[in-house]
C-alpha cells in the first residue's frame, strides 16, 4: 500500500508518495510542514483515510479529466479545489494552465454537472448527485 501526501510546502506545493504512514510523518515532520493555521500537520495524520490518488488517461481534455477525477473514490470523499484537482492532473502527466482550469471548472459549475462549495474558505468541486456524466 502506498500513501500519499499532496499539499502546501514553502511558496508551492509538494507530493509525496511513501510505503509506510510512519515515512510519512517523518519526511512532513523534517520539512516542517504545517497546517494552514499554523499547527503542525503531524497532530493529524494518524487519522488519515488512505485513497490513492486516482489514475487518468494521458490522452482527455480538461472536461473530461476533472469529470473522471471527481467519479474517483479520491473526488467522491470531499468537494476537491482547483489546486488539487491540477495536482492529480500535474501527477498524471496531464498539466493544464490555472486558467484552463478555472475556466473548465466555471463551465461545469454552470451546466450543472458539478457543484460548487466552500472548503477551509476557498472553492471545492464535488460531482452533482446523480450526475453520471
Amino acid at each position: 500500500m502506498k500513501f500519499t501526501w499532496i499539499g502546501k510546502w514553502k511558496s508551492g506545493r509538494l507530493s509525496i508518495e511513501v510505503d509506510s504512514i510512519n515515512d510519512l510523518k517523518q519526511i512532513l515532520e523534517d520539512l516542517d510542514v504545517v497546517k494552514e493555521e499554523g499547527e503542525s500537520i503531524i497532530s493529524g495524520i494518524s487519522g488519515i483515510q488512505h485513497v490513492e490518488i486516482p489514475k487518468i488517461s494521458g490522452d482527455l481534455g480538461c472536461s473530461d479529466a476533472i469529470r473522471e477525477i471527481l467519479r474517483s473514490d479520491w473526488g467522491k470523499i470531499e468537494p476537491r479545489t482547483m489546486n488539487e484537482l491540477r495536482d492529480v492532473m500535474i501527477h498524471n502527466a496531464i498539466p493544464h494552465s490555472k486558467g484552463t482550469v478555472a475556466g473548465t471548472l466555471n463551465y461545469l459549475t454552470r451546466s450543472g454537472t458539478v457543484k460548487r462549495r466552500k472548503k477551509n474558505g476557498i472553492w471545492a468541486y464535488i460531482l452533482e448527485e446523480g450526475n453520471k456524466c
